[in-house]
């Protein structure tokens, strides 16, 4: 007997399917799950730097040094662990915009984007 164990989404608890987003500079698929109801997608670590063309997730110089609020939504992957909301700073031609808000798990470093994030 094999049990199959199912990824949930953090907003509405519906499963995760399987899908694929387009990367920035490479034009590769990448595999990320998304929330049938379209709440978000999440991402594996280092993912999200595939989709956008980045360097990496956080960069290195802001890590632990983000503000972190934890959310009451939990990581889809380790199930039990509360995501945290970092403010993502963005700039714009070197104009500063509103930082980008997304949750990302302190454990295995997913980030979990909502509608539109990406």
């Amino acid at each position: 007997m094999s049990v199959s164990w199912v990824m949930k989404c953090p907003v509405c608890q519906k499963a995760l399917a399987q899908s694929q987003v387009t990367a920035k500079n490479t034009q590769t698929p990448i595999q990320v799950e998304a929330c049938s109801s379209k709440c978000g997608i999440w991402l594996d670590s280092g993912e999200l730097t595939q989709a956008r063309g980045l360097m990496q997730d956080i960069p290195t110089e802001l890590r632990g040094k983000i503000p972190g609020m934890v959310t009451d939504r939990n990581c889809p992957k380790c199930e039990d662990r509360s995501l945290l909301e970092i403010k993502y700073p963005r700039t714009k031609s070197g104009v500063k915009l509103d930082p980008l808000k997304v949750d990302q798990c302190p454990l295995c470093r997913g980030i979990w984007l909502d509608s539109g994030e990406l």
